[in-house]
């Protein structure tokens, strides 16, 4: 195994091809050490078909199996092109991107990924009801855990769901992404809505919309506000006003702190908002998206 990285390594087949191929070599790895958690990857949704147009999942896969072939002749009985190319199928659909801190000044990077079987059972939602919180930089050893939070209480019975991006990519983005990486197209309410705007690519039409939809001085009745359908362009803007990070350009999405309904945490920059905070920003401003 260890001479199949070093000539993965040394391939010279990029950054992402070279992910790739250390995470099939790794999976191999797994199903030699512990065949029930090797089962469980195997569980995971994602079928080959996702890399319908695109040829070089293959083409790692072929790497692969013929390094393993050479090093490790054993490991490589009863594996597959086609195994292989559902594994990467898998990771690609079922990993979260975990981040590093954020610096204040440039984009976050993602430090690394993980698949979390119980959270990959979480559908997408372009308006979600719960969102993922990590905390990599704590002590201890459950700091690698992912921990996911209601935004608001839901009806008994309705299923739970996450954004798989930022809730405030526009409708173009959010259909490539879906498409290209997930494998679907979204047909929720917002999409529905946003799909009717004639405005280029829907580039700034959320912020735009909001604006146009928002009442001043009124911040008692939000969450009843929240709930209805509307009657302007972008019904759900109230959704982006209690939710949506106030911080420009974060794009995190603000939850309630557990045992602490009045307290909201955006799962980007962390920052802290109390219940007041945001109607008292709301009555000043008609909105409590972004800060002064």
């Amino acid at each position: 195994m260890c001479s199949a990285l070093q000539d993965v390594a040394r391939a010279g087949i990029g950054h992402e091809a070279g992910t790739q191929a250390r995470f099939l070599l790794a999976a191999v790895s797994l199903a030699a050490r512990n065949a029930e958690d090797f089962q469980r990857l195997l569980l995971l949704d994602g079928q080959a078909s996702v890399f319908a147009n695109d040829p070089r999942p293959a083409g790692v896969a072929e790497l692969v199996l013929a390094l393993l072939r050479t090093h490790c002749f054993e490991l490589a009985k009863g594996l597959s092109l086609e195994m292989f190319l559902n594994l990467l199928a898998k990771d690609k659909i079922n990993a979260f991107g975990l981040m590093a801190p954020s610096s204040g000044t440039a984009q976050r990077k993602v430090r690394a990924y993980a698949r979390y079987a119980q959270a990959s059972m979480l559908n997408h939602d372009c308006l979600p009801n719960a969102c993922r919180f990590e905390y990599l930089d704590k002590p201890g050893a459950s700091n690698t855990d992912i921990y996911i939070r209601l935004l608001h209480d839901v009806p008994q019975g309705s299923e739970i769901c996450i954004s798989y991006f930022p809730v405030n990519w526009n409708y173009k983005e959010r259909r490539e992404r879906l498409v290209e990486d997930y494998g679907f197209e979204c047909n929720c309410e917002r999409c529905r809505v946003e799909q009717t705007w004639s405005d280029g690519d829907g580039e700034g039409d959320e912020e735009e919309a909001m604006e146009h939809d928002q009442t001043d001085g009124d911040g008692e009745d939000e969450e009843e506000e929240m709930d209805k359908d509307g009657d302007g362009d972008f019904p759900h803007a109230m959704f982006f006003v209690k939710y949506l990070c106030p911080e420009e350009s974060c794009g995190g999405t603000m939850a309630p702190l557990p045992g602490n309904a009045n307290l909201m945490e955006c799962n980007v920059c962390g920052r802290l908002r109390s219940e007041q905070e945001f109607i008292d920003d709301l009555e000043q401003h008609g909105t409590a998206r972004h800060s002064d």
